[in-house]
């Protein structure tokens, strides 16, 4: 038994904290998805743990997740530590307010059955501490549902954050530490711990309030950045038509000395010149009207530009694509979307090899009361895909339509749907 709670214990309790703390860190940061990958970073975690080093080990496990987000999960810098922070903070208070209730019961209960209740409880307590941890990320996710994408958006709540962390660290670490007392029953003494667990109860209650803010900060700065793009492209919707209509009044302008040069030369019998005349003249009015014709102006201007980057890049872009007369999609938040997929495919292939296919394919469909958006597009076969802004942008803008997106990674070929409802 002396071993059990001295040597095998202690590392069961300290791994299961760690798979804990680090399997909902991987989902802060949005790399969730590996539970082999958890187990074995709570495993070394472990055996790292109990190394001595003289160092303090909330401080020691720290660094070890915030190297296993950065090197393991790639996760940007400010994003990990903001995150870590959040985890870290969260399971101190968690497991301080379970050793409150039990530091104010067990010198009451100690006497009754020595032999029994000084393990049991200290199973019991690190069971409840484990659970009440689990209780309190599920609600974070379920109450938030976000991921720091952007590490400036938590400006001015790292502080607070930290400071929870340190509030937690001390009285779990510094008051109460590895051992309970086994005298000193009194009302007093109950009194004290239950201050203690009040304190630790606020402080997860401002932790939930931090990451509140942080939420409604990440919204206000995602909401101002799709403002910011439609702004963009309807300004190059407006700058193109304006040099489209220059060019088509131009033309007009020349017309009636088109048909003169023409009447001319089927006068004198000169077909060739004709051919050769009507020839330039389709060339010119090609030159004036968009390779894609969408049945949505803005749309087309958008295709267009997209296009041309895309050939400059060397990457070909087929397909054909019509938006449907009863498709409720706003111009700009239409452009928003396929803005956003394209940028991706255009960036996916762009890391492709010279030799390499590299392909984008636009289609869409009407499928009843749907219409689905598909864009193709060629990748680095191996390579880690990791959603960012654009997809978050696409997401937030389907499900403002009660669509929703779908993503297919197999082989070599990307595929994002977006299926939209019409009616």
């Amino acid at each position: 038994m002396t071993i059990w709670i001295e040597g095998v214990y202690p590392f069961l309790a300290g791994f299961s904290e760690a798979a804990v703390s680090a399997a909902f860190f991987e989902k802060f940061l949005g790399r969730s998805g590996k539970p082999g990958r958890v187990l074995l970073f709570a495993l070394l975690s472990g055996l790292a743990l109990d190394l001595p080093t003289g160092l303090w080990k909330p401080a020691e496990f720290a660094c070890l997740l915030l190297g296993y987000g950065g090197l393991v999960l790639k996760a940007p810098l400010g994003s990990a530590l903001f995150h870590l922070i959040g985890t870290m903070g969260m399971t101190q208070l968690c497991y301080g307010m379970i050793n409150s209730v039990s530091a104010g019961l067990f010198p009451f209960l100690y006497p009754l059955r020595p032999a029994i209740l000084g393990p049991v409880f200290m199973a019991a307590g690190d069971g409840l501490a484990l659970g009440l941890s689990w209780l309190c990320f599920r609600a974070v996710f379920n109450r938030f549902h976000y991921r720091l994408e952007e590490p400036e958006a938590a400006d001015g709540l790292f502080l607070p954050l930290l400071l929870l962390w340190a509030a937690g660290g001390y009285i779990g670490h510094g008051l109460y530490g590895n051992t309970l007392p086994i005298t000193g029953a009194s009302l007093e003494r109950v009194l004290r711990h239950l201050r203690l667990f009040l304190v630790q109860a606020l402080g997860l209650f401002s932790l939930f309030s931090v990451l509140s803010a942080h939420q409604r900060i990440s919204g206000d700065r995602a909401r101002i950045a799709l403002s910011e793009r439609r702004i963009r492209i309807q300004e190059q919707y407006v700058r193109e038509a304006q040099k489209r209509y220059t060019g088509l009044r131009a033309l007009r302008h020349d017309l009636n000395n088109h048909l003169l040069v023409l009447q001319g030369l089927l006068e004198k019998n000169e077909l060739e010149e004709v051919r050769a005349y009507l020839t330039g003249l389709r060339g010119e009015a090609a030159r004036l009207s968009f390779p894609f014709q969408t049945g949505r102006p803005a749309v087309d201007v958008l295709l267009e530009n997209k296009t041309a980057s895309a050939v400059r890049q060397g990457i070909a872009v087929t397909g054909a694509l019509t938006v449907p007369p009863s498709c409720p999609v706003e111009d700009g938040d239409l452009c928003l979307l396929l803005a956003n997929a394209l940028d991706n495919a255009l960036h996916a292939c762009a890391g492709m090899g010279e030799r390499e296919e590299r392909f984008i394919c636009l289609s869409g469909s009407k499928q009843g009361d749907f219409w689905l958006l598909q864009i193709e597009n060629s990748f680095r076969t191996g390579s880690r895909f990791r959603p960012g802004t654009g997809l978050s942008n696409i997401r937030r803008t389907a499900e403002k339509y009660r669509g929703t997106v779908t993503i297919n990674t197999g082989g070599s070929v990307f595929t994002l749907r977006i299926l939209l409802l019409l009616s």
